[in-house]
């Protein structure tokens, strides 16, 4: 399969771990470095990468993705994993606002 010019990797070679752009793997260094490159370029705050990850997940479950579909973006083995980390923690963060408001 041919993927803007290169051909893709089929496989053969690839480690399991890695994320892949074409068939280069991508260095964790590279894209932390990129990342905080992008955010002081648009004048926001560090974040680690993997926060996108959560702030991802969080976004869909309160735009009422289903769970089943927000693991499948995530890659958790079972819906179970995807609601433990982040329905729980949702609900307590709402919580958390409402006793500082005094609506408890």
């Amino acid at each position: 399969m041919r993927l803007n010019g290169r051909s893709r990797a089929t496989g053969a070679g690839l480690r399991p771990g890695l994320h892949y752009w074409h068939r280069y793997p991508i260095e964790p260094r590279n894209l932390n470095r990129h990342l905080v490159r992008l955010l002081a370029l648009a004048g926001l705050r560090r974040v680690h990468f993997h926060d996108l990850r959560h702030s991802c997940a969080t976004l869909l479950y309160e735009q009422g993705v289903p769970i089943e579909r927000i693991q499948d973006v995530l890659g958790h083995s079972s819906p179970a994993i995807t609601k433990l980390i982040y329905v729980e923690v949702t609900r307590q963060a709402q919580r958390s606002i409402t006793d500082k408001l005094g609506y408890a």
